[in-house]
């Protein structure tokens, strides 16, 4: 069941409506009916240029493999106001225990097939399928304001397809910290299947246009968290998954 109210977003400099999304199951849908508010005209892709993706920079496991490539989006800057100002930020509240609380960022979900052609999403999202030979049909966008802004230890819901999948992070704005580590479950079956507990934890600082790339079975086997920072500016995420 999804809950959607409307509220004012105060935030210095800047006053639009926000929807307010109360989520009572963790996989609910979301509102996604994002065509109106973006329009092709607002951005130039002239002005963007994708760099190649290479081979994986780290192996998680057999089956795992992170991808990192640094300022692989040269014009992120440009892409990051536009985003910022112009989409339907949704501010999302979800239950705990006896109460409900705010999720801890701004979030939006962009349909790649209503975007015009010279659209910078699309033009990352071309790049990013010819670079990794998937298909991506929509993007997840998350708005971390402040260092307060967060997201707890998970694995995104794909890996409940039990298929090897992609998902690709492409930050915008300020340097933030993505941390993985090895999930519970894979711990423990590692353990008893091998005798070796995996205990590798890595970290990569993320932002102003730089690409990580989880491939194999990240998802499935490994999860992955945003910190709480002190002192940071204000980054976004684009999150494709196939």
């Amino acid at each position: 069941m999804v809950t959607c109210s409307t509220v004012l977003d105060r935030t210095p400099n800047k006053c639009s409506i926000l929807q307010v999304v109360v989520l009572t199951d963790v996989d609910a849908p979301v509102c996604t009916n994002l065509q109106a508010a973006l329009q092709s005209s607002l951005f130039g892709s002239a002005e963007l240029r994708c760099g190649p993706i290479g081979p994986p920079t780290d192996r998680l496991d057999s089956s795992s493999s992170i991808t990192f490539a640094p300022g692989w989006l040269d014009g992120s800057d440009v892409v990051f106001d536009r985003l910022r100002d112009d989409l339907p930020w949704r501010a999302m509240e979800r239950p705990m225990y006896d109460r409900i609380v705010p999720v801890p960022r701004l979030i939006c979900t962009v349909d790649i097939g209503s975007l015009g052609g010279t659209h910078p999403l699309r033009t990352i999202t071309h790049a990013l399928e010819k670079g990794l030979h998937a298909r991506f049909s929509s993007v997840g966008v998350n708005y971390y304001r402040t260092g307060q802004d967060s997201v707890a230890w998970h694995r995104d819901s794909i890996y409940k397809t039990q298929r090897p999948s992609t998902v690709a992070l492409v930050s915008l704005g300020s340097p933030r910290t993505l941390a993985v580590r090895a999930h519970a479950q894979y711990c423990s079956k590692t353990a008893e299947t091998t005798g070796i507990t995996p205990v590798t934890r890595r970290r990569w600082r993320l932002g102003h246009g730089d690409l990580l790339v989880m491939q194999g079975r990240c998802q499935r086997d490994w999860e992955h968290c945003v910190p709480k920072e002190r002192a940071v500016g204000p980054r976004i995420s684009l999150a494709f998954r196939s």
